[in-house]
């Protein structure tokens, strides 16, 4: 494969419509994965894209200015993780964790940005 294909750009939006998506709607994706309690699955499908997302932009499929926006997101979740945050990757706090919070405003911002 030479470069990214249309199903990747296709996981990376809907990864990150999934970040932006409420807490009870985000539990309810993680449940259909059967990922029980962890949610780490949410940041792994962006990881994927955010490294490719230079690639969408150079195809034409997605405009320079997603970058500084998923940049911030992918950021947010990479300040996230580590064992002194374990508790921030079980489901319980993606209502209750105002980082989560954040991270849904950004995927958002992401979201706008993608035209």
């Amino acid at each position: 494969m030479d470069g990214p294909t249309p199903r990747m750009l296709a996981n990376f939006v809907r990864a990150v419509a999934v970040l932006s998506l409420r807490a009870a709607d985000q539990v309810a994706w993680i449940d259909s994965l059967g990922m029980g309690p962890a949610v780490d699955e949410l940041a792994l499908e962006l990881g994927d894209g955010a490294l490719l997302a230079p690639q969408f932009v150079e195809a034409g499929w997605l405009g320079a200015d997603v970058l500084p926006p998923l940049q911030a997101l992918d950021g947010l979740l990479s300040d996230m993780s580590g064992p002194e945050n374990a508790e921030l990757w079980d489901v319980s706090s993606l209502e209750s964790s105002p980082l989560w919070a954040a991270a849904r405003a950004q995927a958002n911002e992401v979201l706008r940005a993608i035209h």
